[in-house]
């Protein structure tokens, strides 16, 4: 099972240009009627002198939906790659990017999610199907097979979806799920590591104030930003004002708002049929890594009008 096609070469733009060998790559099974296989995926252990880390995708210049004057070179600097937080399942409707030796950085919608995809290969004479592939509105040539597909925050970091398998109807082509099936559990996510944000709580001149301490990081040379994210809810109306909106980011770890508050009340918001309150939440990010803190909340007036719903 574990031998088609192994000892093959992998190939890059630079030198060296053989990436690596083959070494497992799961042959199809029979269904009764034709052959069959989970992912269009193997295993090529990194040749000498290749350089790569793991869950870290390399940029490219360009990111377009079309390929009309597309770049291959690699973007420099600090912020050379997009780093996986794990593993993800496309979902109909919602964005797919992939990054392909040939055609570079292509991204489009998911039309599919478990398309049974005829394969140009043949095994005893006899065609192959890919089962449960993704199908999205990327393009590819020829060249990208193996190349990453993964959803994108728009910043470092990214979700891993699977690897390129080609072109069908005019709809890129993914091996999503079957990979591990065909090949165990893999790891995929960055080894870059940082620290989860503590903040003390107190109320300064009738406003709330939020402190912390920087956090540790390992694995990566890029600055640390903090992002602060806010909840209130008026008890006056008995509803949510504000759910979840970023209110401040920068490399500053300290946050104050001109929010009236009577007291800072910790990690467990007050009774909501009674006051309004306000609760942060601070996101440490580095290099497509994020970590979250617990709430901090402050207890604002007693406005509510018991029983509430």
């Amino acid at each position: 099972m574990w031998t088609l096609n192994t000892g093959l070469p992998m190939w890059q733009h630079e030198n060296p240009y053989v990436a690596g060998y083959e070494s497992i790559d799961p042959a199809p099974y029979w269904n009764g009627n034709r052959w069959e296989r989970n992912s269009d995926a193997s295993f090529f252990p990194l040749a000498s002198g290749v350089v790569g880390h793991r869950g870290g995708i390399l940029k490219t210049t360009d990111r377009r939906s079309a390929l009309s004057g597309e770049s291959l070179t690699t973007v420099g600097g600090s912020h050379a790659y997009i780093n996986m937080v794990g593993w993800g399942t496309p979902v109909y409707g919602g964005a797919l990017e992939k990054i392909g030796k040939t055609s570079g950085w292509t991204y489009g919608t998911v039309t599919n999610t478990c398309y049974n995809t005829n394969l140009d290969e043949t095994h005893n004479g006899q065609g192959t199907t890919l089962m449960c592939s993704t199908l999205a509105t990327t393009v590819s040539g020829l060249g990208d097979s193996g190349g990453p597909a993964f959803y994108w925050d728009g910043e470092d970091g990214g979700v891993f979806y699977g690897l390129v398998t080609g072109m069908s109807g005019g709809y890129g082509v993914y091996s999503t799920n079957g990979i591990q099936t065909d090949l165990g559990t893999l790891n995929v996510v960055t080894d870059i590591t940082i620290g989860t944000p503590s903040p003390t709580g107190s109320v300064v001149s009738g406003y709330p104030h939020l402190a912390w301490d920087s956090v540790s990081v390992s694995g990566s040379s890029l600055t640390t930003s903090y992002r602060v994210y806010k909840w209130a809810w008026d008890a006056s109306i008995d509803s949510w004002t504000q759910q979840g909106q970023l209110v401040q980011s920068s490399t500053s770890r300290t946050f104050d708002e001109a929010v009236s508050v009577n007291a800072y009340v910790g990690n467990s918001a007050p009774d909501p049929c009674t006051y309004s309150f306000v609760y942060y939440i601070v996101r440490a990010y580095n290099n497509g890594v994020s970590t979250s803190s617990d709430i901090f909340a402050f207890r604002g007036a007693a406005n509510g009008t018991p029983p509430c719903s």
